[in-house]
């Protein structure tokens, strides 16, 4: 994998692979997996194909993980619209929540 792609670079050792999103003018940029600067939380993502994710913001870091799990905020849609969402592409209003989503807003801003 290289560099532009979010592994190490070629020859070497970096850090792993990276939660990657569009960003203006069709450039990927990186969601954030540094320290979350805030209250630890967790935002349930979850397809209404099956599969679960929770993103997990600590202050050490953010992580994705596999699998449902207790999160405080929950959002509910499609796979395809989950990750646009995510990805900037898609107004979160356009996923099902389970109460108000100001975590995974801020998280996303």
């Amino acid at each position: 994998m290289t560099a532009g792609r979010g592994g190490p670079p070629p020859g070497g050792e970096g850090p792993g692979p990276r939660l990657r999103r569009p960003a203006h003018r069709g450039r990927p940029r990186p969601l954030s997996t540094a320290a979350w600067p805030h209250d630890p939380a967790r935002i349930g993502l979850h397809t209404t194909e099956g599969p679960s994710w929770l993103l997990d913001l600590t202050p050490t870091g953010v992580r994705l993980l596999d699998g449902p799990a207790t999160a405080g905020e929950r959002v509910y849609g499609s796979a395809s619209d989950v990750l646009l969402a995510l990805n900037g592409r898609l107004p979160l209003d356009r996923l099902r929540r389970s109460a108000p989503a100001p975590v995974l807003e801020g998280f996303l801003d």
